[in-house]
């Protein structure tokens, strides 16, 4: 939608509305015998919003 909204296909029409903030949590029982896939997946989401800032891009 980001995408869209600056490529001008979208425009804003409720400009001073805010969505409410979203916390995001990754629930598991313990990193003892965690499957690679799991414990790469976890890793992949926490650097994944830490480099796309999310955030910041939401909050325009």
């Amino acid at each position: 939608m980001h995408d869209d909204l600056a490529a001008g296909r979208l425009i804003r029409v409720l400009d001073e509305w805010e969505l409410p903030r979203l916390t995001m949590n990754i629930a598991f029982p313990t990193r003892a015998n965690m499957a690679a896939k799991t414990r790469l997946f976890i890793e992949f989401l926490v650097q994944e919003f830490k480099d796309r800032d999310y955030e910041a891009e939401w909050t325009r």
